[in-house]
Formats: structure tokens, sequence, C-alpha cells
């Protein structure tokens, strides 16, 4: 239980601020250059899945 509330808080933040999860990936190490909206869209779509599957198919 403790595993899928970890990974949810993480996988809730990627929802709420992708940009979060770019800077801990490595991002920040580009100083002029951003996520592009792609990335922030598709981080947000893959977070929201992972969530789900994380929710429907791990145990207790």
């Amino acid at each position: 239980m403790l595993l899928k509330v970890v990974i949810s808080i993480l996988l809730i933040i990627g929802i709420i601020n992708p940009k979060v999860i770019w800077m801990v990936k490595g991002g920040g190490k580009f100083k002029d250059n951003g996520p592009s909206n792609l990335y922030l869209v598709m981080n947000r779509v893959f977070s929201v899945i992972l969530l789900l599957v994380t929710w429907l198919f791990l145990p207790n």
C-alpha cells in the first residue's frame, strides 16, 4: 500500500506540474531551453495512464 501511495504522489506531481519531472530527469542542465509543449502534454497523459494502472492492477 505504501508503494502505491509513493508512486501516486510522484504521478500526481507529474500531472499537476510536469516541469518538475523534467527538472528531476536532468532537463535543468540545459540553461536556455525549456521542455517542449509536446513533452509536457505526453508526460501528463502517461502520468494519468500510469496512475490508473497503479490503482487498478497493483495489489494492496
